[in-house]
């Protein structure tokens, strides 16, 4: 009854282990195909292989189980396929794979038919010489190599031209920065200003002090542009004395412009209260002050357009 009962389970399943492939090389990577063929109500265990078919024969891949309905034969494969390789030359022996059949209340071992490995070595050219080693290839260069030296070649780049702007501003005496202007000339700038003080009418309403304060301001504006002197901050002897060290005002102008400017020491500070025909007067002298001190030839001066400058009055 045993005998037949193996048979039985025999004749229903069938096991099959088979090489890509009886001959590698050292090294070469075959498959080797299982299938199994089950009733629909058996149960197959593969065995749990690890990394090593024998102690020569290693396992590099294997895949999961997989399951193919047969719908002619009524049947399930099962199949896997190992991925192995030998290191050494030789003939190997693969021994049968044993699988665990459950089909009802018996279990049986079913095993696959064993296998032979041919691993040959290498082939060695005995027709030549030694040869010489090969020479190194070039890779191509990519822009992750040259960035680094892009952005060197931009910023030496960058860097000569601020140098050389700098050396161009510097040498025609220009600002580094901001925009250039021309600025009018000092004469032309204090007429304007004294028209200004002239229509404002402040000493015909009575403000007196007013006045002389802005027509004083007026002429010290213009000695400060015309003769680089800082007439805002010193007094009218200090102013004097500076004008004569220049030598560029004669003695007749130099006396209108005392004149003036004691006249408003006196209306500011001593509360005196001039004529009319004084303050028309002290008026004229501001004019023919700047009018004979101006320059004689024309000229531009530039500047900086951050620097503040006032050429208006406020009456």
């Amino acid at each position: 009854m045993i005998l037949f009962s193996a048979d039985v389970i025999g004749q229903l399943v069938s096991v099959q282990a088979q090489l890509d492939s009886n001959t590698i090389v050292i090294g070469d990577q075959i498959g080797l195909k299982i299938e199994v063929k089950k009733n629909r109500g058996d149960i197959i265990k593969f065995p749990a292989f690890g990394d090593h078919l024998t102690e020569e024969i290693e396992i590099i891949d294997k895949t999961a189980i997989d399951s193919v309905w047969l719908k002619d034969e009524d049947k399930v494969l099962l199949k896997q396929q190992l991925l192995i390789t030998v290191f050494d030359s030789g003939l190997y022996y693969i021994p049968p794979i044993e699988f665990i059949l459950v089909s009802g209340n018996t279990a049986d071992t079913i095993r696959s038919r064993s296998n032979y490995l041919e691993v040959l070595p290498f082939a060695l050219d005995t027709t030549n010489t030694i040869r010489d080693i090969k020479a190194i290839e070039k890779a191509p260069v990519g822009f992750t190599e040259i960035y680094p030296y892009v952005l060197a070649a931009l910023f030496a780049g960058i860097l000569v031209w601020v140098l050389l702007y700098y050396l161009k501003k510097k040498k025609n005496n220009e600002p580094i920065l901001g925009r250039l202007k021309i600025e009018e000339p000092a004469h032309i700038i204090a007429m304007r200003e004294l028209e200004a003080l002239k229509a404002g009418k402040l000493w015909q309403r009575k403000e007196v002090k007013r006045y002389y304060s802005i027509l004083t301001e007026i002429i010290r504006r213009y000695i400060e542009r015309r003769f680089k002197i800082l007439a805002m901050e010193q007094t009218t002897d200090e102013i004097l004395t500076e004008l004569v060290g220049t030598g560029l005002v004669k003695p007749e102008d130099l006396k209108v412009l005392k004149e003036t400017l004691e006249q408003a020491d006196l209306v500011k500070f001593a509360k005196a209260d001039p004529l009319p025909d004084e303050n028309e007067t002290h008026y004229e002298n501001a004019c023919k002050f700047v009018n004979n001190t101006k320059f004689r030839e024309d000229f531009i001066q530039v500047k900086d357009l951050n620097e503040p400058v006032s050429n208006e009055v406020t009456i």
